[in-house]
Formats: C-alpha cells, structure tokens, sequence
C-alpha cells in the first residue's frame, strides 16, 4: 500500500525528486524517486536524527509536537510530514517545486499512510 500512496504522490507534485516513509528510528519503511536504495537509507537514518533533535527542542521549550518542517536550500526543499508519533514523511522538491501543491497533497496521501500504520 506505502508504495502505490508514495508513487501517486511523487507523480501528483510538479518538482518532486523523491519521497520516502521513515520511522524515528532511522528505519526505512518505503521509498520511491530518484535515489539508490543505500543512499535512501542514509538519508532516512540522517532525516530521523534530526527529526528527534526538533522533537527535543520543541518538547523543552513547549513548543507543542510537530506537524511538519519545511528545509530550503540552494538545492531544493525537503518537507517532513509527522504521520503518526513513530513515522513521519519526507519529500524532496527541486528548487521550483511548489511547496504548497506538495503540502496539500502529501495531507490527501496522510490519511492513507495513517492508516497502515496504526497496528
């Protein structure tokens, strides 16, 4: 199910590079787009650091849990998606992705990722 929500995804976002579902662990449960597969696990293990790193800071200074994160560099955008407390989405843009097409359907592909991953 990951793979056919993720392929429609990536292919409904103008710019999209590739996305991936990750857990907080540094697993990675499924990716799609233009990575190899050892390179999509080092970037799930890095993502996931720096994702618990943001829960950190938030959690000390009760700023809430977050939703989402928005990275832009000179070489694209990447969002992160928190789907439940234990996974969260990752999409990267070029540099000319529409961020806000990409938030709006990464919401529409929430719903169906959420519930393949409540047990």
């Amino acid at each position: 199910m990951f793979h056919v929500v993720l392929c429609k995804l990536l292919s409904s976002v103008e710019g999209a590079d590739w996305v991936m579902v990750v857990g907080t662990d540094g697993v990675l449960l499924e990716a799609i787009g233009n990575q190899s597969s050892s390179t999509s696990e080092a970037v799930a293990a890095e993502y996931a650091i720096f994702y618990r790193a943001c829960m950190r800071v938030a959690a000390e200074t009760s700023g809430g849990d977050i939703q989402n994160i928005v990275m832009h560099t000179d070489r694209g955008k990447v969002l992160l998606q928190t789907l439940t407390p234990d996974y969260f989405l990752l999409l990267s843009l070029t540099p000319d992705g529409n961020s806000g097409v990409a938030r709006y359907e990464i919401g529409r592909a929430r719903a169906h990722l959420e519930q393949e991953l409540v047990f």
